[in-house]
């Protein structure tokens, strides 16, 4: 299994940089928008637009996720999304919605 956009990097200095906490971006400009965001925050990765998140390994052991929402994504989506982060070890994942509401998922 592939790892998604920006993945590889986060795998690599996870353990070194002490990273637990990881925004992942999704929806229709989550690729140009976590491109923004890695310099400033090496946690940063992405679900291409409309990718199965199950297509993935997700390096996200231990970690506490903050995806956020680039294009009002379907509820269900959000909810699968969710729970493969939960699969990986997640240990808290929490959505920002495209009109500034936060969803908190149970594992």
């Amino acid at each position: 299994m592939k790892l998604p956009p920006f993945g590889k990097y986060l795998e690599n200095i996870k353990e070194i940089a002490c990273i637990n906490s990881i925004y992942l971006f999704i929806g229709p400009n989550s690729f140009t928008k976590a491109k923004d965001w890695f310099n400033q925050r090496p946690g940063t990765i992405c679900l291409p637009p409309y990718d199965c998140p199950s297509l993935y390994r997700w390096p996200v052991k231990d970690c506490d996720i903050l995806i956020i929402d680039t294009g009002f994504c379907e509820s269900d989506y959000l909810n699968d999304i969710a729970y493969f982060l939960y699969l990986y070890g997640a240990v808290k994942v929490r959505c920002l919605l495209s009109d500034n509401k936060l969803l908190i998922f149970d594992n």
